[in-house]
């Protein structure tokens, strides 16, 4: 499996959405937890203590009588003597059973999981699965972490994998200036009010451009950036044992961060000031004012790799000339021909979605930030039909007196953000609530 195939194949998941009836099995209750330990790991010890050759009848009764409902009890041991089940599990019909082998697996450094890892990542129903698994090849194959020798001193010793306390995290006094994030995504791929509350295993990824502060094994931060370059904390707490950033990485939104540990992905978001935000509210809302004005393509045919680059690369006029060309110049009904039709039809969807995208972010307070998007895209939909639009609300903006106001007024209002002294900031945003309130501001001031 090469380098590009695992990239694409992670970039891909980043921007995938959970198959249906993709459902964990219950996560146990704390008592229910210790009765779980204390029920797998006489049986456990047993094969620990075994001779090899007697291991698989035992593991085969473990597998029949544990798996699945015990698997958080069984996947938070780390025995060498151990690795026999989990391979076995790596074939189980269950497919929570075999992402969480997966994820022990790739733990153990156990290199010789690769085969199966990449045709997991292709082939396996689940998306989680298919996650987990490019993610364990990246780690092993790309990436392969140190092998650590275990020291056994008492043959009936149980080794539990470690979850670091998270430190006490704050903004950084001097932060690297990151860059405005040109979108916002998801940290997870399967993501809801609950967050990724049972994604075990699963993938961490940046949510927006940034630089990582701190990457150690109890949480990940990365510093993000709204318009304006106000920053933004992002915590990903309790990742697994590896990490796939350094302190000072500047990341792409939807880089690979890691996976996640044991407990689930605890995720704070944070102001330049300290105060913790709501993540599923703060990224809902992001999402919509940062979406790509052109969806993610899927492969299309060769002649149109030229076409398909640059609208990857957002110079959307330029794709649609290059798109065009093949249209008319391959035989109508032809593969090639089809494919064209459709890039055409999604390139000249995005001048009205960049109008839809200008007037939602006007509209949520950051006429600075609308106004610039705007100007840019009417640059990136240059030779797009229906591109006077974006050019016509452009112009509108420029001429208007109470947008011109606004533009003033959050000139002021990134000032006032900066304030540390958190009564004086009040006091300043209160005084241009009064002065701007009738503005597009409003909805920021409030």
């Amino acid at each position: 499996m090469t380098a590009m195939f695992v990239r694409s194949c992670v970039l891909f998941l980043a921007l995938a959405t959970s198959p249906a009836g993709a459902q964990w099995h219950p996560a146990p209750t704390p008592g229910a937890a210790q009765q779980h330990l204390r029920l797998v790991a006489p049986e456990l010890v047993a094969i620990v203590k075994a001779a090899p050759h007697a291991r698989a009848a035992l593991i085969d009764r473990f597998i029949a009588r544990h798996v699945p409902q015990r698997l958080d009890a069984l996947c938070r041991f780390r025995n060498p003597e151990l690795r026999p089940l989990f391979v076995k599990l790596l074939k189980h019909d269950d497919w929570t059973a075999l992402h969480r082998a997966l994820f022990v697996l790739a733990s153990m450094a156990d290199t010789s999981i690769i085969p199966r890892a990449e045709r997991l990542a292709k082939n396996h129903p689940h998306a989680r699965v298919r996650e987990l698994a490019a993610v364990t090849v990246r780690m092993l194959y790309l990436e392969p972490p140190h092998r650590q020798e275990l020291r056994i001193t008492r043959p009936d010793r149980l080794i539990m994998a470690r979850t670091p306390a998270a430190k006490d995290l704050s903004l950084p006094d001097k932060p690297m200036a990151p860059a405005a994030g040109e979108h916002w995504i998801t940290p997870t791929i399967c993501w809801d009010a609950e967050g990724a509350k049972h994604a075990y295993g699963a993938g961490i990824y940046a949510c927006a451009d940034g630089v990582v502060t701190v990457a150690d094994p109890g949480h990940t931060a990365v510093l993000h950036s709204l318009p304006g370059r106000i920053p933004v904390l992002a915590i990903y707490g309790n990742p697994g044992p590896r990490s796939m950033v350094a302190a000072g990485t500047r990341v792409e939104a939807g880089a690979l961060l890691g996976t996640i540990g044991m407990g689930g992905l605890k995720f704070e978001l944070r102001d330049a000031h300290g105060t913790k935000l709501d993540p599923v509210a703060f990224l809902k809302r992001w999402r919509t004012l940062t979406a790509p004005l052109l969806d993610p393509l899927r492969r299309l045919h060769p002649k149109l790799k030229r076409a398909a680059a640059t609208a990857r690369a957002r110079q959307f006029g330029s794709a649609h000339h290059a798109a065009r060309r093949v249209r008319d110049t391959t035989a109508p009904g032809s593969e090639a021909s089809a494919d064209a039709v459709l890039l055409l039809g999604l390139l000249e969807q995005a001048p009205a979605r960049a109008v839809r995208r200008a007037v939602a972010m006007r509209d949520a307070g950051y006429p600075t930030e609308a106004l610039r998007r705007l100007l840019d895209d009417v640059k990136r939909c240059r030779g797009v039909p229906r591109r006077n639009k974006l050019e016509a609300l452009g112009d509108q903006w420029k001429h208007d007196a109470e947008f011109k106001k606004a533009l003033e007024g959050d000139r002021r209002l990134l000032n006032a953000l900066r304030i540390k002294d958190a009564a004086r900031r009040r006091e300043a945003i209160k005084k241009l609530a009064a002065e701007f309130g009738a503005t597009c501001l409003a909805p920021r001031l409030r």
